[in-house]
């Protein structure tokens, strides 16, 4: 396992059969601290050639703004190029879980094959099985 610091959250990475998972931990959720995170990722998914993502966030507190920004935030990850990868999003905050889902929508609509779950076993089983799961 390798490990990533940078700004106010840290990212960890493990590859297992061909699925990164990514770990996210740290401070308060932002525009820039999800832009910049998600970018990592991507980054790292592509040096990887993986074609299986797992992000799981773990972050402590809540941008006031964040509803707002969300729209701002799936317009940035254009860039990413996460078309053909299969991406499960765990959002262990389950307050956030109904924004994390509106996200996952907003990114289907840039081609993505995205789903958001509260549970990473359940999301584990997605990346491997699919819609039937």
């Amino acid at each position: 396992m390798d490990a990533t610091n940078t700004r106010s959250y840290q990212l960890s990475y493990q590859l297992r059969a061909g699925c990164l998972r990514a770990e996210v931990r740290g401070g308060a959720t932002s525009l820039e601290l999800a832009t910049d995170y998600w970018r990592e990722v991507a980054a790292e998914c592509h040096r990887r050639k993986a074609k299986r993502l797992l992000v799981v966030e773990n972050l402590v507190g809540r941008s006031p703004d964040r509803e707002d920004l969300m729209p701002v935030l799936i317009e940035r990850f254009r860039a990413l190029e996460l078309q053909g990868v299969r991406i499960a999003f765990v959002k262990h905050d389950t307050q956030d879980l109904a924004l994390a889902e509106l996200g996952g929508l907003l990114a289907r609509d840039l081609g993505w094959t995205v789903q958001v779950f509260a549970d990473e076993a359940r999301a584990q089983l997605w990346l491997r099985h699919g819609a039937t799961a």
